[in-house]
């Protein structure tokens, strides 16, 4: 059975997963010091930290979509 979340309960979702990558990304950056020519794990690392870079930014735009919608009547 799928469960429907209201539009509440999906931004307080939006929220704690946001910020548990938020925290995710800010361990990456800690030990990154950019990308090094020809190592393989430099790149890696930096396509995680673009990843995660670009679901925070899909977050936040699903939270603003909803966040308009929850306002207007």
């Amino acid at each position: 059975m799928d469960k429907k979340l209201t539009k509440v309960e999906k931004l307080i979702e939006l929220h704690r997963k946001r910020e548990e990558t938020i925290e995710k990304l800010n361990s990456l950056y800690k030990n990154f010091r950019g990308v090094i020519h020809e190592s393989s794990d430099s790149e890696m690392k930096y396509t995680q930290i673009r990843v995660l870079e670009g679901f925070i930014e899909s977050l936040n735009a699903e939270i603003s979509s909803l966040s308009l919608r929850a306002k207007s009547p």
